[in-house]
């Protein structure tokens, strides 16, 4: 785990001694896009906006040009007073999306997060009359189709069978979570059993497929075997693979998952 900005600007400033970081994935050289589990101790709270507060007590808004996907892990993520993401939540900032700034977790809280580019913090003030609903800021040019995500927790959705192409149970059961309209992707939590094998031969389509595995084992069948474990992960961000017969888990799998171009028949989104 990393504990201090070794990377330069891919360390944010309003991360405190004590935080730690596991970069899992970066696009070096062209986006610097990074996929990484971020730990924040106990206590953690952003000295920036503790300041701020001094002298406006409502806070303010932050937002930036990347996009940004989260999933709480473990703990409790707080937004100031006005609402938190317990684990296990989930949200998705599309670019030039606003939410409060002041963010703390008194308990300490494990983060996967997933940036299109390093994270800059530009900031608005909080309107008088805010209602709690967060929204796109005003005067940048949107560009995203793709519907945001404010705070979901997993435990509100229901687990739903995932069917193959012909509409049969696969035995892995899902919670659709969020579609990528522009470039193809889909989020969604896997769930299979103890002893689950898939069926017949792996077959490799065009797409993508990327994996944390959160609970359990998973091995893969990619044209070699690969077994991964506890927070073991994996990105193809070329090539689907069908879940063949050497596809597996034996104790039972809890698993994030991102997949495009792929056969699946996932749950409809529910929110």
């Amino acid at each position: 785990m990393q504990a201090s900005p070794s990377d330069g600007r891919l360390w944010q400033d309003t991360w405190p001694e004590g935080t730690r970081r596991r970069v899992y994935a970066r696009d070096e050289g062209n986006t610097d896009a990074s996929t990484f589990l971020l730990n924040f101790p106990p206590g953690y709270a952003r000295p920036q906006e503790l300041e701020y507060l001094r002298h406006n007590p409502r806070g303010r808004f932050e937002y930036h040009t990347c996009h940004e996907e989260l999933f709480v892990l473990n703990g409790v993520f707080k937004f100031d007073d006005w609402y938190e993401i317990k684990n296990f939540g989930y949200f998705n900032h599309p670019p030039y999306w606003l939410h409060p700034a002041h963010q703390h977790a008194p308990e300490g809280v494990d983060l996967f997060i997933k940036n299109s580019a390093p994270v800059d913090f530009l900031y608005a003030d909080i309107p008088p009359d805010w209602d709690r609903t967060e929204y796109l800021a005003d005067g940048y040019p949107h560009v995203t189709r793709s519907r945001p995500v404010t705070g979901v927790e997993m435990a509100d959705i229901p687990w739903e069978p995932v069917l193959d192409p012909d509409g049969a149970p696969t035995g892995m059961e899902g919670k659709h979570l969020w579609d990528d309209l522009d470039g193809g992707w889909t989020t969604w939590l896997m769930r299979v059993p103890a002893g689950w094998t898939g069926t017949g031969p792996a077959a490799a389509t065009p797409g993508g497929d990327e994996f944390l595995v959160l609970e359990g084992d998973l091995t893969l069948d990619r044209g070699a075997s690969m077994t991964l474990g506890p927070m073991g992960y994996l990105c193809d961000p070329e090539t689907f693979v069908y879940p063949g017969a050497g596809t597996g888990s034996e104790a039972g799998c809890l698993a994030v998952r991102w997949t495009r171009g792929d056969p699946l028949g996932l749950p409809t989104l529910r929110f």
